[in-house]
Parts: structure tokens; C-alpha cells; sequence
């Protein structure tokens, strides 16, 4: 007898962490909860908030989890979503390419795509993305890139030695609390574990199979697991180091060197120092005061608004709509929102003038010093080549120039090079 399918949305999903939950009433009513659903069963497509699905549903002791996921959402003109990694780029073109099982089987080629799609991070090749995609005049182009990982994130030399990180609370049944602890293992495995013993799709502390770890995110020694589970870990096969599962541990989440993110080689976008400035908008606040502030940076680093408690609000003295600057502190629940300040858009529309600070020719970004621009946005200025329309600056340069914060920093538009600044050809 075919298993029955059905269909629901998406009611949250993480793509730096690789899973989810679809809301379903017709699921709900026979399992009880929602599924949960796991990027590995997606195929390369990739599903945001909102998004219908059709699945079957595989029952297990923690809870159904979504198989043979169907994404049924199309945007206008075909504009899909999929998850790849972008395969070459050329730095001094500004373009490069992106593939993906799920766009190939869609389109036949890999997607081009500008390095404007990737917003203030430098395209690297190798990296993994998530990004949308839909047929152009000459071929599928590519759009809305989020970068998920820099090069070598699956196996490899992850972050060597070290602590990495404290691991988070986890969410619900599928998180194993608060982590595990435990050294990482060497991480080459099929999938992400190391050596020794592995672990199992939830964690726990069995024994697995020596050579490629066991389940989903089993390291060395025991444990492993999807979310934790204690003794010896694994993360995203960090070298040394503490591991500890997918999410849990001293090396798990976005710590330090080793583990998930850390280190050399590491997975997914860096955590915020607690002196980065996010721009952004209160997008609402509860009954209780807390509130989330949508902002398109942090949405690519955490995958989610950024959580602000009832104090930082009332100190700020914001409200729904309304624009702020905003820093981030990790807290023992996650990370949230402090140094909340009303932010006047409108302001920020002036010309500004500034040196430049530091500029990497071979990255193609620096930022620029400027004491009118750092009263209003308390830093210095993010400078991407691609706004300078061909010239050239080096450190010291005197620049005029407009900030864009709308992505969630500041980054310079409008550039023109003053006095220090060269035209092309110069030395």
C-alpha cells in the first residue's frame, strides 16, 4: 500500500541549520505535531516560511519527519528556490556561476549570477548558497543569493583545536537540550562525522560504527546524533578542538575555532562581534514587550529576525515600523538584540565625505572612515568595488558618498574619488 501523501506549509525552516517544520491539519491530526522537515529530503530545492509542500511522512520515536518533500511553490515567471554551491567566479568580471542538482534538472545549465546577488560578502568559489533562480534571454540567472557556507564546509579541515562555542538550548524534541560535550572528530565522513564511534539520527550516547562516523553528525567516540547527545561529538568535521553534535556542545553552533562554523574551512557565515551596527525594523512587539527586528543581514547569518527583549525596548522607546540600529549579544538562549536606537532614514540620504580605511584589491571591499558617518552610524563605512565604476582607491583616498543601510549595514553608493582618488590606468 503507497504511503498516503500530503501536502502543508512550511512554518519555519533554517537553511544554515538544515531543517524545519511544515504545518500540516490533515498530518497534525493523525501524529499530532507538526513534521519535521530536514534539508537532506529536499533535494536541493529550497523552501522558506510560507512555502506548500506536498510528503509522505516516516514516523520515528521523536516524531514524523517529512520524506519525498515536493516544494509546490513557484514565484512570478518560474522564479524557484534551491539550494547549490557557486562554481567559479571572476573577480574581475563581477559574475560567476552557480550549480545545483535541482536548478539542472530544471533549467539543464548552471545559473549565472552578478556578485551584486551576494550583497557585502565577497563570492568565493566553492561557497554554498541558497538562491533563487529563473530562465533569462540567455540562459537561468540567479538571484537573492544567501550564502550558507564558505568553501570546504562539508569535511575537510574544519577549525583546529581549541573551544568552540557553548552550543544552544536546542528546540524541541529533535535538539538534545543543551548539547553535548566531547572532542570533535576529524571530519572527512560520508556525511558529516568523523572517526570512531558514531551516534545515530537523535543523538544519544550508543556506540556506532568505527570509520565514518555513525548517522547524521556522529564524530569520535560517543554521542554524535543530530543534536547533541553527550561524550565525544563531531559538528561539521572540525579537527580537534570540542565537538558535540549538530547544534549542541562546545563546538557546536557558530563558536569559536572548531566545531560548526569555527576555525579554518569553517561552515556558514562568522558570528557578530558585539561592535558590528545592524540596521533594521521593529517588525513587532507582543503583549509581554519582546519583540523581533527584521533585518536583511542578520536574516542571512541566523536565517531568522532578530529577537529584542522587553527591556532593550523600552529603553529604546521604539515601535512596530520603525527603523533602528541595533548591535547583537549572545545570550544563554541565543543571540538578541542590544543597543536598540531609533534610526532616521531619511538622514542617511546625505552626501558624506571620508578616507578610505582599508581597501583589498583582491577582495574587492575595504571600508572608509568618515567622523559625519560614524556619528550617524556608528561605524565605519562597508566599500564594495562594484560601486566605484572602474576606479581605483587605496588607503587614505579622500571619497564623497551616500550609505545604504537598507541590507542591514552600512555600505557606501555614489562614490567619487576627491583629490587621493585615482582614475583607471592611474599608479
Amino acid at each position: 500500500m503507497a504511503a498516503p501523501t500530503y501536502v502543508g506549509t512550511v512554518n519555519s525552516f533554517n537553511p544554515h541549520k538544515g531543517w524545519g517544520f511544515i504545518e500540516s491539519a490533515d498530518a497534525k491530526n493523525l501524529y499530532g505535531s507538526d513534521v519535521f522537515l530536514m534539508k537532506n529530503d529536499l533535494n536541493s530545492f529550497g523552501v522558506s516560511r510560507g512555502d506548500q509542500v506536498s510528503f509522505n511522512v516516516t514516523q520515528s520515536d521523536k516524531g514524523p519527519r517529512a520524506t519525498n518533500v515536493k516544494v509546490l511553490t513557484v514565484g512570478p515567471d518560474g522564479l524557484q528556490s534551491f539550494f547549490g554551491e557557486l562554481k567559479s567566479f571572476n573577480g574581475e568580471k563581477g559574475f560567476g556561476f552557480i550549480t545545483s542538482p535541482a536548478s539542472e534538472s530544471i533549467f539543464s545549465k548552471d545559473c549565472f549570477v552578478l556578485a551584486g546577488e551576494f550583497g557585502d560578502v565577497y563570492p568565493e568559489q566553492g561557497m554554498h548558497v541558497q538562491f533563487k533562480a529563473k530562465m533569462g534571454e540567455r540562459g537561468p540567472v540567479a538571484s537573492e543569493v544567501r550564502v550558507l557556507g564558505q568553501p570546504g564546509g562539508f569535511g575537510g579541515k574544519g577549525g583546529q583545536g581549541g573551544f568552540g562555542g557553548k552550543g544552544g538550548f536546542g528546540m524541541s524534541q529533535w535538539d538534545g537540550g543543551f548539547g553535548g560535550k566531547g572532542f570533535g572528530g576529524k571530519g572527512f565522513g560520508v556525511f558529516d562525522g568523523g572517526k570512531g564511534f558514531g551516534g545515530g539520527f537523535d543523538g544519544g550516547k550508543g556506540f556506532g560504527g568505527k570509520g565514518f562516523g555513525g548517522g547524521f553528525d556522529g564524530g569520535k567516540g560517543f554521542g554524535g546524533g543530530f543534536d547533541g547527545g553527550k561524550g565525544f561529538g563531531g559538528g561539521f568535521g572540525g579537527k580537534g578542538g570540542f565537538g558535540g553534535g549538530y547544534d549542541g556542545g562546545f563546538g557546536g553552533g557558530f563558536g569559536g575555532k572548531g566545531g560548526f562554523d569555527g576555525g579554518k574551512g569553517g561552515w556558514g557565515p562568522s558570528e557578530p562581534k558585539e561592535s558590528d551596527v545592524f540596521f533594521g525594523t521593529v517588525k513587532s512587539v507582543n503583549e509581554k514587550g519582546f519583540a523581533h527586528i527584521a533585518c536583511q543581514s542578520i536574516e542571512k547569518i541566523y536565517g531568522r529576525d532578530m529577537f529584542a527583549h522587553r527591556t532593550s525596548i523600552e529603553e529604546a522607546n521604539v515601535q512596530p515600523g520603525q527603523p533602528v540600529s541595533f548591535s547583537v549579544s549572545m545570550g544563554p538562549k541565543g543571540p538578541h538584540a542590544v543597543n536598540i536606537q531609533p534610526f532616521d532614514e531619511q538622514s542617511a540620504g546625505q552626501v558624506f565625505v571620508g578616507q578610505v580605511k582599508t581597501f583589498n584589491e583582491t577582495k574587492g571591499w575595504g571600508f572608509i572612515n568618515s567622523p559625519a558617518a560614524m556619528q550617524m552610524f556608528k561605524s565605519d563605512i562597508f566599500l564594495h568595488k562594484n560601486e566605484l565604476n572602474g576606479k581605483t582607491v587605496s588607503m587614505g583616498d579622500q571619497v564623497s558618498f551616500t550609505v545604504d543601510a537598507t541590507g542591514g549595514r552600512a555600505s557606501a553608493k555614489n562614490i567619487s574619488t576627491g583629490a587621493g582618488g585615482r582614475a583607471p590606468g592611474r599608479n
